[in-house]
């Protein structure tokens, strides 16, 4: 084999498809530096590699073998030119968890999300947080997604969240088999269970539909996503952005509307833009200072890189023990017990947890406070619905509660198929409008009320959806109480520490962004 020849091939293919070294080695699993040695000729890759490059410049491995080209250019442009290896990886990492033949709820799950969104950037955007909290992670920090995002079971694949939004199961590392548990509804009340090969079981899944997420990703065919991380690794999860999405139009919008904390958002820009924008050395810029920009600025896909506070003290308390933010036990029901009878001072005054709420519950498991975490959370006119159903004799107390937007959408959903009203668009319209408030400021229309009637909707629970104003996302609460159980978790294990380094990230966001309503 001619060492330079093969190499100048890998460097022509990869250059036709728009991937810098960086993307290629990623796709591969090698570091950019692996890649530059077999371009230069220095190196060749491993049988094992050269199968990878083959099926990512979708040529035969024969084909490789004799630097042929047979395949067919591919629209789009470096990581854009990875959509179809992304969504293989990410069902490679699906058979890899649950077997080579996975279960028909991952994999309808699996193809529900492709079908929804494999037209988006989803899976572009999916891979990046995942990168971008693998990185994170080996220097002792997390991120944080605010939002859909953490609904999705593809980019909990690939590693973007730390929700699994299947329902809640066991499955083993080893022998691949997994066990699900219909009547637990949150994966850290399932007790520990050794599987019959002798390895112990993985716990995991929320139980979290797919279609509030869709909608979401879908809105204005643009991804939005928000993600706050440590401020320690700020910068360099902007520099992250800009390497990955080499080769693409990158806009920074400075968004003087957004304020509050340390935040950089970057764009990736249309085609055809009809705004005018300047170049500052590293990326197109623009000031979004207008009503008519601001609107682009939602057409665009995007993330808000936020310095977050709770992040920044997770990362810092991490550091000083050496330990992985994702590998820390604390599925411990003495953390529940502490919630109640000794929960540390930051978790009001940062805002992370509603002190008077609190002393009004008792949550007896997990779930319970999740459920407490979105509840308080959402928006809901108590003292009009009080009125409506004290006018019909109905005692509040005794009806059933609904926390999340997701359980609109199931409990709506059950009720249509027991009426055999075939697919879901209806439990969709009704929990879309719901958790944006639109029948509590618009009303709910004739015709919709007609037909939730019709198919057995209780009269309370009409009223319900008429005076929500806001419903949490259930993923949101999980990510949520996920990042308060950690902190508790070195408040209980490391009091002092826990106390010296949220006093420090406490007074230094202070001094740099003034006073904060913790």
């Amino acid at each position: 084999m001619n060492d330079y020849g093969f190499g100048n091939f890998i460097r022509d293919m990869r250059t036709k498809r728009g991937l810098s070294q960086f993307q290629l080695g990623r796709l591969i699993g090698v570091s950019d530096k692996a890649v530059s040695k077999w371009e230069s000729g220095t190196a060749v890759p491993r049988i094992s590699k050269c199968r990878k490059l083959a099926d990512i410049f979708d040529i035969t491995l024969d084909e490789m073998m004799v630097w042929g080209d047979n395949s067919n250019d591919r629209q789009g442009k470096g990581a854009f030119a990875m959509q179809k290896e992304l969504w293989k990886k990410a069902h490679d990492r699906m058979e890899e968890i649950y077997g080579e033949q996975p279960p028909i709820q991952m994999i309808s799950r699996f193809e529900s999300e492709k079908a929804g969104l494999q037209d988006t950037d989803f899976i572009v955007f999916a891979d990046f947080i995942g990168e971008l909290a693998s990185m994170c992670n080996r220097e002792y920090g997390d991120i944080f997604n605010l939002g859909e995002l953490e609904s999705s079971f593809v980019a909990w694949l690939l590693g973007a969240t730390k929700c699994n939004p299947l329902p809640a199961h066991y499955y083993c590392p080893k022998c691949r088999k997994v066990e699900f548990v219909p009547t637990v509804g949150c994966c850290w009340d399932l007790p520990e269970k050794k599987c019959e090969c002798g390895e112990t079981m993985v716990r995991d899944g929320i139980d979290v539909t797919d279609r509030s997420m869709i909608l979401t990703m879908r809105k204005d065919d643009a991804i939005s996503l928000d993600v706050s991380l440590p401020g320690s690794l700020f910068d360099k999860a902007c520099q992250m952005f800009i390497d990955y999405f080499n080769g693409c139009n990158i806009l920074e919008c400075i968004t003087p509307w957004l304020y509050g904390c340390k935040s950089r958002v970057l764009a990736l820009m249309k085609k055809h833009d009809e705004i005018s924008v300047e170049w500052n050395g590293v990326t197109w810029q623009r000031c979004i200072d207008s009503e008519e920009l601001r609107s682009y600025y939602w057409t665009i896909s995007k993330i808000r890189f936020i310095e977050g506070k709770s992040e920044t003290a997770l990362g810092i308390l991490c550091r000083r023990i050496s330990i992985n933010p994702r590998e820390i036990n604390f599925i411990d029901q003495s953390a529940i017990e502490c919630m109640h009878k000794n929960p540390p001072e930051y978790f009001f005054k940062a805002g992370m947890i509603n002190e008077d709420a609190l002393h009004h519950v008792h949550f007896r498991d997990f779930e319970g406070f999740v459920e407490f975490y979105g509840n308080v959370h959402g928006s809901f006119k108590m003292s009009e619905y009080k009125k409506k159903m004290e006018e019909r004799g109905i005692d509040i107390a005794e009806l059933e509660a609904d926390f999340f937007r997701e359980d609109v959408y199931n409990r709506i959903l059950s009720y249509t198929k027991a009426y055999n009203i075939p697919g879901d668009s209806l439990a969709v319209k009704i929990m879309d409008c719901t958790r944006r408030g639109i029948y509590s400021r618009k009303g709910m229309d004739a015709e919709t009320e007609h037909v939730l009637k019709t198919i057995g909707i209780p009269y309370y629970y009409i009223e319900f959806l008429k005076h929500t104003v806001y419903l949490f996302p259930k993923s949101h609460s999980f990510a949520y109480t996920h990042t308060i159980l950690r902190l508790m978790w070195f408040w209980m294990h490391y009091p002092d520490e826990f106390v010296q380094v949220t006093d420090y990230v406490r007074n230094d966001f202070e001094k740099r962004f003034g006073p904060i309503e913790w």
